[in-house]
């Protein structure tokens, strides 16, 4: 009777782990030459989130009495990759204000002008047109900051979490920025980064060790003046007949 042929589970791929010090994300910004790019950069690390949502991202989506970045659009069903409501950072404030504001300039200009000028509406824009990608733009950018191949667009969110659980930020607090339901994936990629990773673990034992006063092997050496038992040494002990007594068989 045939049987069923056993189906092993396959490993599961681990995820990006490249990320950028700070050092290295100041090298990409100077690096970034048209502000498109330099604003999903920016909006990239603030808020965590993947390069899709920043693409997506339009400017009534910002609330700027509130203080707050709604990454989930209008209409658009909250999926397994949960694009979650962001606090707006007060370093982004002005530079994100002042491009709206130049944005709603040059549209009423065109306007007062009767000449037709696409606006997007969208906060990552480029000549009055959404972005689709800005993977060309990105390389070139790396390129040009000294980085490898292995930093892309998504590097940019395992920069936010990294730097979030190297400062000590709360497992459950990285799981909810980006947008997790729970603290398995952050736990699997990011709590290596925290500084707490272990220590409580750590401490335990170190403690139960301390208690029982472990002390280092103690291992006689062999002094000064000391004779080893050696071949020899035991020869002159012992006689040529060694231990056992004489036999007419032996010889003396």
């Amino acid at each position: 009777m045939p049987t069923a042929p056993k189906i092993y589970d396959v490993p599961s791929a681990e995820g990006r782990k490249r990320y950028l010090t700070e050092e290295e994300f100041g090298r990409l910004l100077a690096a970034t030459k048209t502000r498109h790019l330099r604003l999903f950069i920016l909006l990239s690390v603030a808020t965590g989130a993947r390069p899709a949502a920043i693409l997506d991202l339009r400017w009534d989506a910002i609330d700027w009495e509130g203080g707050h970045i709604h990454l989930n659009p209008n209409g658009r069903i909250q999926t397994a990759k949960a694009r979650p409501i962001v606090p707006l950072l007060g370093s982004l404030w002005n530079e994100l204000k002042a491009e709206h504001e130049e944005e709603a300039r040059r549209a009423r200009t065109a306007r007062a002008r009767a000449r037709k000028r696409p606006v997007s509406g969208f906060v990552v824009s480029y000549g009055g047109y959404a972005v689709g990608s800005v993977r060309t733009a990105f390389r070139d950018a790396a390129t040009l900051a000294g980085l490898g191949t292995d930093v892309v667009p998504y590097t940019l969110r395992h920069t936010a979490a990294t730097w979030l659980a190297q400062a000590g930020v709360s497992l459950w607090d990285i799981a909810q920025y980006l947008g997790h339901s729970d603290t398995r994936m952050v736990e699997r990629h990011y709590a290596h980064h925290h500084p707490d990773h272990k220590k409580r673990a750590a401490g335990v034992l170190d403690a139960a060790l301390r208690r029982m006063t472990v002390a280092p092997q103690s291992h006689p050496r062999r002094g000064m003046g000391e004779k080893a038992m050696s071949a020899k040494s035991l020869a002159a002990m012992v006689g040529a007949t060694g231990i056992e007594p004489v036999t007419p068989t032996m010889s003396t």
